[in-house]
């Protein structure tokens, strides 16, 4: 607070109240720190979303790639994944309705489509190959590709 005390002008030390100019230029200075702060809470906000999304693809690509284990052939059956909503649960923004899945026996797309999520995530459209390579995407291609749905 002394270098701001600096920059308005000598002060009596025994003066303590902050005259209009003062505490105008005070505000002014915490408004455009926080103008400035503002774009990189937004972008970190935006990265977690991303993170929880892909997480929960994570999950499908465990289920698909035990499955594939076992059986030698992906499937886009939630059903024989054995995964319900219960399995998503967890997500604060996700809901079981945005991770969708296609597929065939030799590969798999498990789709994000935050648009049916709650409102902070809607945008988000993600997709996991079954390679493991996870990509962004449009709404238009995750309704090309006609997912199904978690039950």
């Amino acid at each position: 607070m002394k270098w701001l005390m600096k920059i308005l002008g000598k002060r009596s030390k025994n003066r303590a109240k902050l005259t209009l100019v003062e505490l105008v230029m005070v505000i002014i200075i915490v408004g455009i720190l926080t103008a400035a702060a503002l774009p990189a809470y937004t972008s970190f906000i935006q990265k977690a979303y991303t993170s929880e999304a892909i997480a929960s693809l994570g999950a499908i690509k465990t289920a698909e790639t035990v499955y594939y284990a076992v059986n030698g052939c992906y499937t886009a059956d939630w059903g024989e994944l054995g995964m319900t909503s219960d399995d998503f649960a967890h997500n604060g923004w996700f809901l079981p309705g945005c991770f969708g899945l296609t597929g065939s026996c030799t590969d798999f797309t498990a789709w994000c489509n935050g648009d049916n999520g709650k409102e902070q995530v809607k945008g988000v459209y993600l997709k996991l190959t079954h390679d493991g390579e996870v990509e962004t995407c449009t709404l238009a291609d995750i309704m090309e590709a006609k997912p199904t749905y978690v039950p």
